[in-house]
């Protein structure tokens, strides 16, 4: 599974629109969108940690190196984005 396909496997696992994950990490939505689709290939680490923090998973699992969804805290509220 793709990176892009890990993160929007995630974010509908909890709920949250791409508009609403865009909202929590600070991006507009097609970002989001692009990150998903595989058209944004190239992302800076602190971009992959904040968004696996956001969704709650490891960078790990996220980059596709561990299969194994280890999941930290629950996610917070949809009013709480990443500090």
């Amino acid at each position: 599974m793709s990176f892009g396909a890990r993160v929007k496997q995630r974010r509908e696992a909890i709920g949250w629109t791409q508009t609403e994950l865009a909202t929590k990490m600070n991006w507009l939505q097609h970002r989001i969108s692009e990150v998903e689709s595989g058209k944004r290939h190239q992302l800076p680490f602190d971009r992959i940690r904040d968004l696996a923090r956001t969704l709650s998973v490891s960078a790990d699992w996220l980059l596709g190196t561990w299969d194994d969804i280890e999941q930290l805290p629950a996610p917070q509220s949809k009013e709480a984005s990443v500090p």
